[in-house]
């Protein structure tokens, strides 16, 4: 994942002037200091949008931004915002170790697939012999 330069680090605090004497520099380290930050830092942040900003507009995951929103939104406090951040995060980063394929090559496999079902419907309907003698050929000289 990402290392970030210590200015793009996140910063946790406490309160508005009271830094905690912690920073994340990757989403692995966020992970990492939610673990062990006092629960005040996480609700400060979490109830101010930090968290989201910053994993959207530094990190670029939105989708995990979103799932930020949708904690905030239960209201949670203490052990039990700490743990659904914890999972949420840990969640993400699983999923992060599993990638989609590119968008070519999921195309590419639609239309396989799309392929493969008319010709085993076209074979239902006509013998596979007919198919190779009379269609194929003009399938192939259409394109």
């Amino acid at each position: 994942m990402k290392k970030l330069l210590k200015e793009k680090s996140f910063h946790f605090f406490t309160s508005l002037s009271n830094y905690a004497g912690k920073d994340a520099s990757s989403l692995e380290e966020f992970l990492e200091k939610v673990k062990e930050i006092d629960s005040k830092s996480l609700e400060f942040h979490l109830y101010r949008r930090d968290f989201e900003k910053w994993i959207s507009e530094v990190l670029d995951y939105d989708y995990l931004a979103e799932e930020m929103t949708k904690i905030k939104k239960l209201n949670l406090r203490g052990e039990s915002l700490r743990t659904q951040i914890i999972k949420t995060v840990s969640n993400f980063l699983e999923i992060q170790k599993y990638p989609p394929p590119p968008e070519e090559h999921t195309y590419e496999l639609k239309m396989e697939q799309r392929l493969k079902s008319i010709l085993e419907e076209l074979e239902k309907k006509v013998p596979i012999e007919r198919l190779r003698t009379n269609f194929f050929p003009k399938l192939i000289r259409a394109v």
